[in-house]
């Protein structure tokens, strides 16, 4: 059974009525997912879930909630803390009008999951029952059919149940291909877990490079292939290769944590020189992170991981944070099964291993560190804390060893003892009260914000009440209100010396797109900065970003001169032609590239179309950007050859006039007739980009079984939008006419209302 079906037709039906904004989204957002696109899904969850209102769809509801359940378990790997929500979901499955709804029975798979998250062996037997119970209700032709098997054979494994485990998704394989289905990824990929389990290693081996090899586009599964396949090298002792291969935990999302854990785990006896503050680091982030998701037996596990290496290391502090957080876990795990003793051995071990460190001579703070010593704010932080319990008003050795602990990503124990320090020295001018309201931020933490800034006001520092509230403000992105707290502070005597209140204004106006009053504020910051002989080049740059927005022109030839930054000679538009750079737009909740050229300090030009018919057109804007560069410029000079700089899109100033992006792909036409063919376009003043690489090649079926490849290309063109659909099609079929081999624009054929049919079957000539 297809369960996208009616949600395929239902999509269709909105479009026709105009109202395709509702699939876009949900479409989007549902590629997000399995791109692990996090930023991008959060961004659009809101909105995912305000359609519900517009659409007053009960099976659209139900599909909604299950794409957010699919980011929010399995991304995210949310427990305790979706399973509100997940229970809500489910209710509203079975009831009347949704309950037939395919995705009611997905629904199922999002309950199991989340009691996998919250404690997967304590769950395992309700977990199963409830699978069992809803694959009764369906056949193996449902795509359902295999993700329940898969959450019913976890369970089995968690149940250490391995044998069963690979016996039942065998049974599951076979049902599936009995349907006629050919669709096992899913079964096949947790078949090669139970293979890894049973120690079968080159059966899973094979499993997973064929996965790897024929389902390589979205992004979660390339990740999940690769790591599975760098667990089985670790386990066959390929340690120097693994090390080459593994992806750095910062470029991975929660999705991909477990499986990157189970390697280093299984790493690390063999490579203890490994074992250090980095990886502790990372794992306190983890541990963190899986608490507040309410993933208990994660969190369990992870901290007696946490707490081994740490005594491994001697950093008994580390262990004792980890004791802590999992002591806090425990009681909420559904079965106990041996946590209990464990745990206690392991606070035995913390007991004995400080005991003998404490017997130890006390290491004095060393007054200047040796260059060549690698940082170890690890260590730091016991010799900082000892030194700190003696002189506890010592704001230095306080900031060292809050700086220590924050390198460990100890955020707790930071804001514990910066809170204790700012609300007895409210009345202190130093550094520390702001470093606590940075964490507390990070943290999110609004409640214990406020609280301080009414501790400021009761102390009549009404200044560092507004900064406390405005910097919540702005996380809360509410532009207008932070712009009028700004205006406030710089109504007050402290507040009008603060470079940081001008700067919060500016990008308050400039986020409203208010660029006049943008302007006023750089250029009073200047005026300051002028005042206490500070550097202002930085500033200029800023002030001639917002005066191109404004084309005020004038002011930003004035600025350039005294940049020493050359320009033809005249008045008004800049114009010049200067080098290729890249312009980064923020689009759609992601970043989008195009080549630009330069015209002016902070102006371009777009040159490259966009590469898809549904994306925005950019191509001739005229366009303001960041004058800071958002890459980094190679040191090498032969490297320098080929690099762009990139920056940032603040705003359009002349819009393009030229219409969308369509794609054409085909053999290769001789030399005479491309340059005709790319001429013809230039004088319609039509844009072509092309991407396709010089080896890239197309095969003729018509020619045989024996036919070569051919040499082809792909590229884009976009008309102004003046010109009709109709007319680009019938003049690329003038332009093309002559070919040996004809092109193909399949999809502007369709959108143009021609001979789509043709366009189809040039494809399936070529094998495009």
């Amino acid at each position: 059974m297809d369960t996208w079906e009616w949600y395929n037709k239902y999509s269709q039906e909105l479009r026709d009525a105009g109202q395709e904004y509702i699939p876009q989204i949900i479409d989007d957002f549902s590629e997000g997912v399995l791109h692990l696109q996090m930023e991008k899904c959060d961004s659009l969850l809101p909105e995912m879930q305000a359609l519900n209102q517009v659409a007053k769809n009960p099976w659209l509801e139900i599909f909604i909630g299950h794409w957010e359940m699919r980011h929010r378990l399995t991304n995210y790997e949310e427990g305790e803390k979706v399973l509100p929500d997940v229970v809500a979901l489910f209710e509203k499955a079975h009831r009347e009008e949704a309950k037939d709804c395919p995705q009611s029975i997905c629904v199922t798979q999002d309950l199991s999951a989340c009691y996998e998250n919250i404690d997967a062996p304590g769950w395992a037997n309700e977990r199963m029952a409830v699978c069992e119970e809803t694959i009764a209700r369906i056949d193996p032709t449902w795509s359902c059919f295999m993700c329940l098997s898969c959450e019913y054979a976890s369970a089995l494994m968690d149940s250490n149940r391995t044998e069963e485990a690979l016996a039942y998704i065998d049974r599951q394989i076979d049902a599936v291909k009995a349907s006629g289905s050919e669709y096992l990824e899913a079964l096949l990929a947790t078949r090669a877990d139970i293979l890894v389990a049973l120690q079968r290693y080159d059966e899973a081996r094979e499993v997973i490079d064929e996965l790897a090899k024929e389902n390589d586009y979205w992004g979660r599964d390339r990740i999940n292939y690769q790591l599975k396949k760098l667990y089985i090298m670790a386990l066959c002792g390929q340690d120097k290769e693994v090390w080459e291969e593994l992806p750095r935990w910062s470029d991975l999302t929660p999705y991909s944590w477990g499986p990157w854990l189970k390697i280093i785990t299984e790493l690390l006896p063999r490579n203890p020189q490994r074992n250090h503050w980095q990886l502790a680091r990372i794992i306190q982030k983890m541990l963190e992170h899986r608490s507040q998701a309410g993933a208990h037996r994660k969190v369990v596990d992870l901290a007696k991981l946490q707490i081994t290496l740490a005594l491994e290391r001697e950093s008994v502090w580390v262990a004792k944070m980890a004791m802590k957080l999992a002591q806090r876990h425990i009681p909420k795990l559904r079965a106990l099964l041996g946590v209990d003793r464990e745990f206690l051995e392991l606070s035995e071990k913390i007991v004995a291993k400080e005991a003998e460190l404490l017997a130890r001579p006390v290491v004095e703070i060393p007054e200047n560190s040796d260059e060549e010593t690698q940082p170890d704010p690890e260590k730091d932080v016991e010799i900082f804390r000892r030194a700190y319990l003696n002189t506890p008003d010592d704001t230095e050795l306080l900031g060292k060893l809050v700086n220590a602990l924050n390198a460990c990503n100890a955020i707790d124990e930071s804001i514990e003892l910066l809170q204790r320090y700012v609300e007895s020295h409210i009345q202190e001018d130093n550094n520390l009260c702001f470093d606590l309201l940075d964490l507390l931020l990070n943290r999110g933490d609004q409640q214990a914000i406020e609280h301080l800034a009414k501790q400021y006001e009761q102390a009549e520092l009404l200044h560092m009440a507004l900064w406390f509230r405005a910097r919540v403000i702005n996380q809360q992105e509410d532009w207008g209100e932070l712009e009028s707290i700004g205006q406030q502070l710089l109504q007050h005597e402290k507040g009008r010396e603060w470079v940081g209140v001008y700067r919060m204004c500016s990008w308050a106006a400039q986020k409203q797109e208010a660029w006049d009053r943008q302007l006023d504020y750089l250029q009073q910051l200047q005026q300051l900065m002028i005042s206490r002989e500070e550097d202002i080049r930085n500033i200029q740059w800023d002030i001639m970003a917002t005066a191109s927005i404004l084309q005020q022109w004038d002011l930003v030839r004035t600025i350039a001169a005294e940049l020493e930054i050359e320009l033809t000679e005249g008045e008004g538009f800049i114009d010049e032609k200067w080098g290729l750079l890249n312009i980064r737009f923020r689009e759609n909740f992601e970043y989008r590239y195009y080549y630009a050229q330069r015209i002016g300090p902070v102006t371009a030009r777009i040159i490259e179309p966009t590469y898809r018919t549904d994306y925005p057109q950019h191509v001739d804007e005229f366009v303001v950007f960041d004058a800071e560069m958002l890459n980094t410029r190679p040191e090498d000079e032969e490297e320098q050859k080929n690099f762009t700089p990139l920056y940032g899109c603040l705003k359009t100033i002349i819009p393009t006039e030229y219409g969308e992006s369509w794609f054409c792909e085909g053999v290769m036409p001789g030399e005479e007739q491309f340059n005709a063919f790319r001429e013809a376009l230039r004088e319609r003043n039509w844009y072509y980009w092309s991407n396709s690489n010089e080896d890239y090649t197309l095969t003729d079926s018509h020619q045989g079984e024996e036919a070569e490849p051919l040499p082809a290309f792909y590229f884009v063109i976009s008309a102004p939008r003046s010109v009709a659909k109709a007319n680009i099609d019938k003049t690329l079929s003038e332009l093309t006419a002559d070919w040996e081999h004809p092109l193909c624009w399949w999809r502007l054929a369709k959108e143009a209302g021609a001979n789509e049919e043709k366009h189809a079957a040039i494809s399936e000539r070529y094998g495009m």
